[in-house]
């Protein structure tokens, strides 16, 4: 049997996970097959956990912020080279207008 505080640290991810199955569930339909293997989930998940506690907090989404691995490209020179090509291209003068014929 696992120590008691390993269950605890088990359950918050979970409560957040069952908190964002049920907002899932609220953007589509449940009749769907997308929308019964969210339900089947959520089924599963409050038999085993409990019902989720609300919904998710700032807190509870700093803490998966925090554990989640921080992103970088594997080579950051040739990343800040291609941010710099592409901010070059996506900056253009805008065209003129020209000027309207003026109806006699």
């Amino acid at each position: 049997m696992k120590a008691p505080g390993m269950a605890a640290g088990r359950t918050a991810p979970v409560d957040i996970a069952l908190k964002l199955l049920s907002k899932a569930l609220d953007l589509g339909d449940i009749a769907d097959e997308q929308g019964k293997a969210i339900l089947d989930m959520l089924r599963i998940g409050v038999k085993h956990f409990g019902k989720p506690s609300g919904d998710v907090t700032r807190a509870e989404l700093k803490m998966l912020n925090d554990s989640a691995p921080s992103v970088s490209p594997a080579n950051p020179q040739a990343f800040q080279q291609a941010m710099k090509q592409q901010g070059a291209a996506q900056v253009r003068p805008m065209p003129q207008a020209s000027p309207a014929p003026v109806a006699a």
